[in-house]
């Protein structure tokens, strides 16, 4: 029947048939297989399309049970680990796809299709809940029992609390950690596909065991580079979680990072998501630094008044060097990148603001900042340019 493609009423005599087969527990993998791979090239594929790839993976997850019909029986809980990441974890995929494809069929309802597809659903739970994760979570348990109860973790398996040690702080490279809470070991490897077959690079998929207990609050703390973690209680109730004595909680992220390497950063998705290009791509220079601050907006300011005293008393706390830089960056210059000899020279245009009646005479070609001190920084200063005045403006006018 599958050769025929003229009427689309063609499309739901198949998949009738296929429906009642499975609910009779009968499901012949190939047959299934065989058919969704015909059908995808004839026309009114698409208005069905959800039904066919819906039974494409109720075969894929039976062809898994017949290869595993056997169970699971591993002793060692790293090698029971290692069979899920390698093979496990596919039978959670086919198990999701079917599930979006049923939604999608809902959508857009079928009155001949929908209870048998609906019916199909069953078997999918029997196969998924009762035989795959019964069996494979008890494995799983008694397995797992023994290291659990005498180490609180799972020897030979890596673990999430050293996720910065291992594949941040170790990194010659910058790394750019992306973080989505519940993301399931079997979307990661579609994704890591996905990449691979889009952008033709090297992608690698690994896994950790998280701690415990396996919240949220928790498994990001252990992200963040720590030495040791602690959880306190707050006077609400609610459970803080520390590093190295520092709040884990989202508002503080960005300081444990910085502590351990001032040039990371911690950006939430949603102050990054409404972003242009230009407002996160760093200049040439800042790539080569490593600096990930980026100015999106400067508003000079300049304060009203000044407590000559305070700013005296506050004067003995900084050496004379360290005074010399607080000056050098009050009017917009950068000490750090200066030698003492520029240091000097960019502070002898201040004389003539806190001393009366020196006269200074700077000569240099034009945009090297001779003007820009005494025009933006104070407001006690006049600036005239090109020299175009006379003693009555100097003593009248701008007096």
């Amino acid at each position: 029947m599958d050769k025929y493609l003229w009427f689309p009423c063609i499309n739901e005599c198949i998949l009738t048939s296929l429906m009642k087969e499975i609910s009779d527990h009968i499901i012949q993998v190939d047959t299934i297989k065989a058919t969704v791979e015909k059908r995808r090239t004839m026309v009114w594929y698409d208005n069905v399309s959800s039904y066919y790839e819906g039974l494409l993976q109720v075969a894929n997850m039976q062809s898994f049970f017949l290869e595993h019909s056997a169970g699971f029986h591993t002793v060692e809980p790293h090698k029971i680990w290692k069979e899920y990441t390698t093979d496990y974890y596919q039978m959670d995929t086919y198990y999701r796809l079917f599930h979006l494809c049923f939604q999608k069929a809902l959508k857009k309802s079928n009155s001949l299709l929908d209870d048998l597809f609906k019916h199909v659903t069953e078997k999918v739970e029997g196969l998924y809940s009762h035989w795959f994760l019964g069996q494979l979570g008890q494995n799983w348990s008694d397995a797992a029992a023994g290291d659990l109860e005498k180490h609180g973790r799972i020897l030979e398996v890596s673990q999430q609390k050293d996720f910065y040690r291992q594949r941040v702080a170790t990194n010659d490279n910058r790394v750019f950690v992306i973080i989505s809470d519940a993301f399931r070991y079997e979307v990661a490897a579609e994704l890591s596909e996905q990449l691979r077959r889009e952008t033709q690079c090297t992608v690698t998929l690994n896994s950790a065991e998280a701690i415990f207990p396996t919240v949220t609050k928790f498994g990001m703390a252990a992200l963040l580079p720590h030495k040791k973690l602690e959880i306190t209680e707050r006077s609400s109730g609610d459970l803080a979680i520390l590093a190295d004595g520092q709040s884990t909680d989202a508002g503080y992220r960005d300081k444990v990072l910085k502590a351990a390497n001032a040039a990371s950063v911690a950006l939430k998705y949603d102050n990054i998501i409404g972003m242009k290009r230009a407002d996160y791509e760093y200049i040439e220079e800042d790539k080569k630094n490593g600096n990930p601050i980026l100015i999106r907006k400067l508003t000079p300011i300049q304060m009203p008044h000044v407590d000559i005293n305070e700013l005296k008393q506050g004067r003995k706390a900084f050496t004379k060097e360290e005074w010399m830089d607080v000056m050098l960056r009050s009017i917009g210059m950068e000490p750090d990148m200066l030698n003492d000899r520029e240091k000097w020279l960019l502070l002898a245009r201040m004389i003539p603001l806190v001393e009366n009646n020196f006269n200074l005479c700077e000569l240099g070609p034009r945009s090297t900042g001779k003007s820009h001190l005494y025009k933006e920084i104070s407001p006690n200063s006049i600036l005239v340019s090109g020299g175009q005045t006379t003693v009555a403006n100097l003593f009248y006018n701008m007096a």
